[in-house]
């Protein structure tokens, strides 16, 4: 009995062993995401005598700007000369008036004594007439006759001319300009060639203007929960959309177009959805305006950036790949080449070969390393969570190192491996990296 219990307590033990055995082989591996960018090889490389390129960003609006600029500045000259005009002719017209003042001044009293005359005969008349003759006009008329009355003649009343006023004639509204150097100095770039104009490529982006629909609000019923039950209200949203197209244009030194287009992405409006609230939104279209038209602008010259340099530059490119690594004195090396691999991605957006350089090392301790792996073993120092940690950081070194072969060998040795969900889609990801990729280099010039 107690050489069972024995037995049973050294098994219990051994297998509890095993199960620590498991847990820490499981557990050493350890990954870590880095973050780096690398230039991804041109699908329609130039010829390598081109070294330099030119960029530009031109607007339609301007053309309408000019005009509208040029007809406001013909409207300020017009309005200028009208103005020097009635300031040279102001004096004359106060002479005028002082004269024509004076002359009414003579003439007043003989208007005077024109209008006492008529006032005294047409009293003298007046007494002359009967009562009876006064009777007969008012039964005719049926008013009594008037009484004359003495209109004197006002003073003459000397107006001086105003003096002239320069208006200014109201500026038009002009579209929104910008610095165009700045905008093609800071977006479009052509990766590995110089900007320089000698015998250079030429990328021209022409932008058609910014278009923003009118913004509406959008009622719906939602349910407002309070103590006690739920009532129905009214929800509203904001929404409206907006696009600034795009074409870019690339040319060689001798002027024949290698590119022209408008991309269909570029032209689709951008829909924006507010959240519901129970209370009607307020906004300021100028405000909305102001903010779309500045995202849109950025985001469409980027797009066009890629997409030129996805042709004919080497095209930089953001990239976060998990690494893995193992912890202890039986993994110096992987360490180490860990370390050096983090160093080595951080040469690669300026200093691409000294990265590839600088990733041999890795790549040769992780291939030594694989190498050791028997799948199935036992107590192996390279077991199966190593084995694929190597097998996926070996897969993206060859892919940063443009090795085709070596990156294709891999790949179909992993399709022989018992890979997890997550292993298997990492894993697809690579196989569309590798056909991209040999696009690519077969493309290149022999």
């Amino acid at each position: 009995m107690i050489k069972f219990t024995v037995n049973r307590i050294a098994l219990i033990l051994f297998t509890l062993f095993l199960s620590d055995a498991v847990v820490l082989s499981a557990q050493k591996v350890k990954d870590e995401v880095l973050k780096f960018s690398y230039h991804k090889l041109p699908s329609a490389p130039l010829n390598t005598s081109l070294k330099n390129y030119q960029s530009f960003v031109i607007a339609t609006w301007e053309e309408k700007n000019d005009k509208l600029k040029a007809a406001h500045e013909q409207r300020v000259a017009e309005a200028k000369a009208k103005y020097a005009r009635e300031l040279d002719e102001y004096p004359r017209k106060v002479s005028d008036a002082k004269a024509k003042h004076e002359k009414e001044l003579a003439a007043h009293p003989a208007k005077v004594k024109e209008a006492q005359d008529r006032y005294d005969k047409e009293m003298e008349e007046y007494k002359k007439m009967s009562a009876g003759d006064k009777l007969a006009e008012r039964m005719a008329t049926g008013s009594a006759l008037p009484k004359p009355q003495l209109r004197t003649p006002s003073e003459p009343y000397y107006s001086e001319p105003s003096k002239p006023d320069y208006h200014e004639p109201s500026a038009p509204n002009f579209e929104k300009s910008y610095d165009y150097n700045v905008l093609a100095s800071t977006y479009i770039k052509l990766l590995g060639f110089n900007k320089a104009p000698d015998n250079a490529i030429k990328i021209t982006v022409t932008m058609y203007g910014f278009e923003l629909t009118e913004p509406k609000i959008n009622t719906t019923q939602g349910t407002v929960v309070e103590k006690g039950g739920s009532r129905s209200v009214n929800m509203y949203a904001l929404e409206y959309s907006y696009r600034h197209p795009m074409a870019v244009k690339v040319q060689l030194p001798g002027g024949s177009e290698i590119m022209n287009t408008t991309p269909d992405a570029l032209n689709n409006f951008v829909v924006i959805k507010g959240s519901p609230s129970s209370s009607s939104p307020s906004y300021s279209r100028d405000a909305l305006s102001r903010t779309a038209e500045e995202k849109i602008l950025q985001k469409n010259l980027t797009y066009i950036d890629s997409l030129v340099n996805d042709l004919y530059g080497y095209g930089l490119v953001k990239r976060e790949v998990e690494f893995s690594f193992v912890k202890g004195d039986e993994y110096p090396d992987l360490t180490q080449a860990f370390n050096e691999t983090t160093s080595a991605l951080l040469q690669f957006e300026g200093h691409e070969k000294q990265g590839m350089d600088a990733l041999v090392h890795p790549i040769e301790v992780w291939e030594k390393n694989l190498a050791e792996y028997v799948p199935g073993a036992k107590k192996a120092r390279i077991d199966d969570d190593l084995a694929y940690a190597l097998a996926f950081n070996l897969l993206e070194a060859y892919y940063l190192s443009r090795d085709v072969e070596k990156m294709q060998a891999m790949i179909q040795r992993l399709n022989t491996m018992d890979l997890s969900s997550r292993k298997r889609k990492v894993k697809a990801t690579y196989d569309l990296l590798l056909s991209d990729l040999k696009m690519r280099k077969e493309a290149q010039p022999k």
